[in-house]
């Protein structure tokens, strides 16, 4: 869902989604791919509902708060989806996608000073983590002017191309 309609991932979805079949409704795995095939097509309402329903089956369930978080972004809801991957990152012990996610819901909250740190804590964990680079280098840019260290940071993330989806290597360019 991070990476928007990426073919491959699209092919990949449906691929599971036949394998699923029927399953699909009563299965952890298949409820929550329909709930990304949800957001996907940006039901967002039915795609929280049903990942509200799983969260209060499951309350620690990294999926399901990975999902839900990024279903509030969506929906414009960033406490809610700070909320989330603060919950996240409580289960996974500060993995990198659950720092990520707090990265964005307190962009989306406009919490600079909250994000910055945020950032710092992703980048210890995983220093080439190029959404953490990407944000980083746009606070450079955008906030402190400071263009040097903004194109530096773009550079890494193409350094590391192999980490980095087509969206972030788009950005980075």
């Amino acid at each position: 869902i991070r990476f928007g309609n990426v073919e491959r991932m699209q092919r990949s979805a449906a691929g599971l989604m036949m394998r699923l079949g029927s399953r699909s409704r009563t299965t952890l795995l298949g409820r929550l791919a329909s709930a990304a095939a949800d957001l996907r097509d940006l039901r967002i309402p039915r795609a929280l509902s049903a990942l509200d329903a799983l969260r209060r089956e499951r309350p620690r369930d990294p999926e399901v708060l990975q999902l839900l978080g990024e279903a509030h972004l969506l929906a414009g809801q960033p406490d809610a989806a700070l909320a989330a991957f603060q919950a996240l990152d409580g289960v996974v012990g500060g993995a990198p996608r659950a720092r990520f996610g707090i990265v964005r819901a307190l962009l989306a909250m406009r919490d600079g000073p909250g994000a910055r740190r945020a950032i710092e804590g992703l980048l210890s964990v995983s220093p080439h983590h190029p959404g953490g680079l990407l944000e980083r280098a746009r606070l450079a840019w955008q906030e402190d002017r400071d263009a040097t260290q903004a194109v530096g940071l773009a550079r890494q993330v193409l350094e590391f191309a192999a980490r980095a989806s087509d969206a972030e290597l788009a950005r980075a360019h």
